[in-house]
C-alpha cells in the first residue's frame, strides 16, 4: 500500500483500488471506495493467509522427513555400534530415536492441522468472493462516480 496526502493505492490479485479524499476532508466516494478497499484488502489477506498456512505445512511435511531420516540414522548409527562391540550407550541411541519418531507424529499432526487452516482460509475467501463480488464488479463497472452516503441517508 502506498500512501500520499489524500490518497491510498491499493493493490490486490490485479485490482486496484483508489482512495481519494476531498480537500474537504470528506464526501464524494470515499465511503464507498473504503468498502471496496475493504473487499480488496479481506480477499487479498484470506489469500495471504491460506497461502502462508500451506507453506507451514509444507515446511513441517520437510521436517517430519528430516526427523524420519535422523531417526532411522540414529538407529543405524546403534547397530554399528553394536556391530563393533561399542555398547555404552546404545540405548540411549534407541531412546533418542524414539523421542525423534514421537515428535514426528507430532509435527504431522501439526501439518495436517496448518493444510486443513489452509483450505477453510480459501474457503472463507470464496465465500467471501462469493456473497460481495458481484456487488464490487457492479460499482467498478458504475459509469458514474458513486453517491455521497450522507446524501443518500438524507432521502
Amino acid at each position: 500500500m502506498q500512501i500520499e496526502e489524500s490518497r491510498a493505492s491499493l493493490v490486490v490479485e490485479h485490482h486496484t483500488v483508489e482512495i481519494t479524499q476531498h480537500p474537504s476532508g470528506g464526501g464524494g466516494e470515499v465511503g464507498v471506495m473504503r468498502e471496496i478497499g475493504r473487499y480488496a484488502s479481506l480477499t487479498g489477506q484470506l489469500t495471504i493467509a491460506s497461502g502462508a498456512m500451506l507453506w507451514l505445512s509444507s515446511d513441517l511435511d520437510g521436517a517430519v522427513a528430516y526427523l524420519e531420516d535422523c531417526a532411522e540414522g540414529v538407529d543405524e548409527l546403534a547397530e554399528r555400534m553394536a556391530a563393533l562391540g561399542v555398547t555404552e550407550s546404545i540405548g540411549a541411541h534407541h531412546e533418542a530415536a524414539e523421542m525423534m519418531r514421537q515428535v514426528v507424529d507430532a509435527v504431522q499432526a501439526a501439518a495436517a492441522e496448518a493444510a486443513e487452516m489452509s483450505r477453510e482460509l480459501q474457503l472463507a475467501r470464496e465465500d467471501h468472493e462469493a456473497d460481495y463480488g458481484p456487488v464490487h464488479d457492479e460499482i467498478q463497472r458504475m459509469p458514474a462516480p458513486m453517491p455521497d452516503r450522507g446524501f443518500l441517508a438524507n432521502r
